[in-house]
């Protein structure tokens, strides 16, 4: 029996984390996993989980001296999530073949 809120955390906790690699992680096929991640807002809480993390950062920074190195990094962290999500999904869900021999799967 497969943990989904372990599944959850662990996708929501890693940035980089794709519906492929959470069910190879768990045993089930990333249809799967997207079915969870749709009935349960994974992608809102990932959203969430990362504006908490660059706020984080954001303050330590601040306490240095470098909030527009911090905004600047956020923002390309921001792009790069938003990106990344929807690159793997379409990946994963529309080229499965490919994805692996490209990724060396």
């Amino acid at each position: 029996m497969i943990d989904w809120n372990k599944a959850r955390s662990d996708f929501i906790s890693d940035l980089t984390a794709t519906y492929r690699t959470i069910g190879q992680k768990y045993g089930v096929d990333a249809e799967t996993v997207q079915r969870h991640n749709r009935c349960e807002n994974w992608q809102s809480q990932r959203q969430e989980y990362s504006r908490q993390l660059t706020k984080k950062l954001r303050e330590k920074m601040s306490e240095r001296g470098a909030i527009a190195t911090a905004d600047a990094l956020a923002e390309r962290h921001r792009k790069y999530l938003k990106r990344s999500d929807e690159l793997g999904a379409i990946l994963e869900l529309r080229y499965p073949v490919a994805l692996h021999a490209l990724m060396g799967w």
